[in-house]
């Protein structure tokens, strides 16, 4: 490189998967859940994919049912629902960064599908190589 070279700033970011952003946006909006299987680093993950504020009220409950730690942590759960998920006003949107996940099976070592139970997932979008609508059954 020259003396007088000039040194410029390089901003890099991961491919979203622009499908996996538009599904996430109307699961953020409108709520409910339909099935969806996820292609992650060689891993298989099936299950139902959820708004961000079912995800942090439904982790909020769970935890507040384990005691004293469990209330405070759900607190804060809680208000991630309510401060994140739940946009002001119609043209605000929510950030579609990561996909929540219900009813979660994860494909194991043996190919069969291990059920998580009572298990959330939250996954970043920018990390899933590949999806398919649907789940296993």
């Amino acid at each position: 490189m020259s003396e007088g070279g000039e040194v410029k700033n390089v901003v890099a970011s991961k491919m979203r998967d622009m499908d996996l952003v538009y599904l996430t946006n109307i699961v953020n909006a409108v709520g409910g859940s339909f099935g969806i299987t996820l292609f992650l680093k060689g891993t298989v993950i099936s299950g139902l994919m959820i708004s961000g504020k079912e995800y942090y009220s439904t982790l909020a409950e769970n935890l507040a049912l384990v005691g004293d730690v469990g209330e405070n942590l759900a607190q804060h759960f809680s208000r991630v629902a309510d401060d994140v998920y739940t946009p002001v006003s119609e043209s605000e949107s929510i950030p579609a960064n990561f996909i929540h996940m219900k009813d979660v099976k994860i494909k194991s070592g043996t190919g069969e599908f291990d059920e998580m139970q009572n298990a959330l997932l939250r996954l970043k979008i920018e990390e899933i190589d590949g999806h398919i609508v649907g789940n296993v059954s």
